[in-house]
């Protein structure tokens, strides 16, 4: 396991967070204002994008843990190879859902 490849599946993951939270406002019902018109001042009370927006907000909040996590053992001279494997392991876990997205490796699947 390099590092670099860490670095290119956080890489990875942002990017296709940002992807959800930007496509999270597509998904309004029939009767919403903001599918008849994107005007980002309506308001709007459809369940869905915000359902969408709070998981990208969950696993945002995951990822940035996983991000202290080899942060510090970067600052610490990479002492214990076991805390990258976990975090390797965990951020395969949650790419997972995104393995038919053209910028996917098979070198992250879990």
């Amino acid at each position: 396991m390099h590092v670099s490849s860490l670095d290119e599946l956080v890489d990875f993951l942002h990017a296709r967070l940002d992807e959800d939270a930007h496509d999270a406002h597509l998904f309004h019902e029939l009767a919403c204002p903001r599918s008849v018109a994107p005007d980002p001042s309506a308001t709007c009370a459809c369940p869905c994008p915000a359902s969408l927006l709070a998981a990208v907000c969950v696993n945002a909040g995951i990822l940035r843990r996983y991000e202290q996590r080899l942060e510090r053992e970067r600052q610490c001279g990479l002492v214990w190879q076991l805390e990258l494997i976990l975090v390797f392991a965990g951020l395969k876990a949650m790419a997972l859902p995104y393995e038919l997205h053209p910028a996917w490796r098979d070198g992250w699947y879990p």
